[in-house]
């Protein structure tokens, strides 16, 4: 898998947000994975899928939930350092629903898989 290295800079002209998901038209674009612990609900990783966690009671949630299927296609990006980010690519979503994050709280959980192809 090839990866590409970007500054923020470079993520926000693609992602246009500074939450973790970006909707544009009442559709998932893109989102941004983390495993910083300073967030409200912490993100992991299960083998090679992606499981995003979120505060179910938060304004973004219901946004995410409106414009996210099983089987939906956007692009993901990873924190991996300060203004380092990685382009992961395609992400197709796997699962949505009631779960707990990585630190055992009840979370709504969003996982993905990367896409073989290219870019959505």
């Amino acid at each position: 898998m090839t990866v590409a290295v970007m500054k923020w800079q470079e993520v926000f002209q693609i992602h246009r947000k500074i939450r973790a998901a970006y909707v544009e038209e009442g559709q998932l674009k893109s989102m941004l994975f983390s495993l910083d612990r300073r967030r409200k609900r912490f993100n992991y990783r299960k083998g090679d899928t992606l499981c995003f966690c979120f505060y179910k009671a938060a304004p973004e949630t219901a946004q995410i939930l409106s414009s996210l299927r099983i089987g939906a296609n956007f692009r993901v990006f990873e924190k991996v350092a300060p203004d380092t980010w990685n382009d992961l690519g395609s992400h197709t979503c796997i699962f949505v629903g009631d779960g707990k994050d990585a630190a055992n709280r009840d979370s709504l959980v969003i996982e993905v898989r990367r896409n073989s192809g290219g870019h959505p």
